[in-house]
């Protein structure tokens, strides 16, 4: 799942994620990682190092009911810009003991922060 998210800073620090889970599986335990790419480098076809890269891995640390919001902040990979204001957000599940079958979750918001 992915989100588009704007900014005014062209070098922010972090990410605010709002993250709900839709379904849950109890024997399920869900890593979930955070991928940002700017829209220069969506729009391009170049390789200049601005593509998507991985910003971090989120966890519940309790166990997620459904419709109840978690919040979690993930570090901007160093020297990523976003001088055009705008970001792609994507969240890839993955399981800790095999795949994901039945869980699932949403992106409810994200925002760029100083």
């Amino acid at each position: 799942m992915s989100r588009t998210i704007t900014t005014t800073l062209s070098e922010p620090t972090r990410i605010g994620l709002r993250v709900e889970p839709v379904t849950v599986d109890p024997d399920e335990r869900v890593l979930m990682d955070v991928y940002i790419e700017p829209t220069r480098a969506i729009a391009s076809d170049e390789d200049d190092g601005a593509g998507s890269r991985l910003a971090g891995t989120l966890a519940f640390t309790t166990d997620p009911k459904v419709g109840e919001e978690q919040f979690f902040i993930v570090n901007v990979p160093p020297d990523m810009r976003f001088d055009e204001g705008e970001a792609r957000i994507t969240l890839s599940m993955t399981g800790l003991e095999g795949p994901i079958e039945t869980s699932a979750v949403r992106l409810v918001g994200a925002r760029f922060l100083k």
